[in-house]
């Protein structure tokens, strides 16, 4: 949590909060797809306003975040790849 938004898995993420899927979970979405999106929706609004959109809001770029663009700057890193949707990549400068 160095940039201040909470892991899913371990000591105060955020499966602990809410509980983790079940390993029957996607299983469970292809037999009843609306059902299941409709509990995913829900628990996706839950999240986003009580979780992640503050988190999101006053996360900030840690170490890695800027260790990576003093890698770009001496010209050992070209790309970054990521699922990360919270912009501090950008925010540190890469």
């Amino acid at each position: 949590m160095e940039s201040g938004i909470p892991p899913f898995p371990g000591s105060g993420g955020l499966w602990t909060k809410l509980g983790e899927p079940t390993r029957t979970a996607y299983q469970t979405f292809l037999k009843s797809p609306k059902l299941g999106g409709k509990t995913n929706f829900q628990m996706n609004i839950s999240l986003r306003s009580t979780i992640f959109q503050p988190a999101l809001i006053n996360a900030t770029p840690n170490d890695g975040h800027y260790d990576l663009v003093a890698l770009e700057e001496i010209g050992l890193l070209q790309y970054i790849i990521t699922q990360n949707m919270d912009g501090l990549h950008l925010d540190a400068g890469s």
